[in-house]
C-alpha cells in the first residue's frame, strides 16, 4: 500500500476506466453522424451524374428520407435488437437502410412532371 509507483498501473487504469469509455461514444456518435450525411447526400451525389432527370425537389426529398430513415432506423429497429441482443438485418449499420430509402423514393419524387407544367 505505500510503495512506490512505476506509473504503468496508474496509465492502465486511467485508461480503462476513463478513456475507453469516452472513445467509445464518440466514435459512436462519429458513425451515426456519418450514417446520417452518408444516407442523405450519397444517393444525390451518384444519382446527379448517372440520371439528368433529377430534380431539385427529387435531391431535397431524397435528402429528407435518408436522413429521416437513419434516425428511425438507429433508434426504433436498431438499438431495441441489440438490447434484446439479436443479430442478422436489425441489426445493420444505418446508412444502408438510409441510402435505400433515399434511392427507394427515388430522390426523383418530382421528375419531367413539373418541368412540363412550369
Amino acid at each position: 500500500m505505500g510503495g512506490p509507483s512505476d506509473g504503468v498501473g496508474d496509465c492502465h487504469y486511467l485508461y480503462s476506466d476513463c478513456v475507453r469509455p469516452l472513445r467509445a461514444k464518440f466514435l459512436g456518435l462519429v458513425s451515426y453522424a456519418w450514417a446520417g450525411f452518408g444516407a442523405a447526400f450519397g444517393p444525390i451525389v451518384i444519382l446527379s451524374v448517372l440520371w439528368k432527370r433529377i430534380t431539385a425537389y427529387g435531391a431535397l426529398s431524397g435528402m429528407i428520407a435518408g436522413a429521416l430513415t437513419v434516425v428511425a432506423w438507429a433508434e426504433w429497429v436498431k438499438k431495441p435488437a441489440l438490447a434484446a441482443h439479436e443479430t442478422g438485418l436489425l441489426t445493420m449499420y444505418e446508412i444502408v437502410p438510409g441510402f435505400i430509402a433515399c434511392f427507394d423514393y427515388r430522390c426523383s419524387g418530382f421528375t419531367d412532371r413539373q418541368r412540363a407544367v412550369s
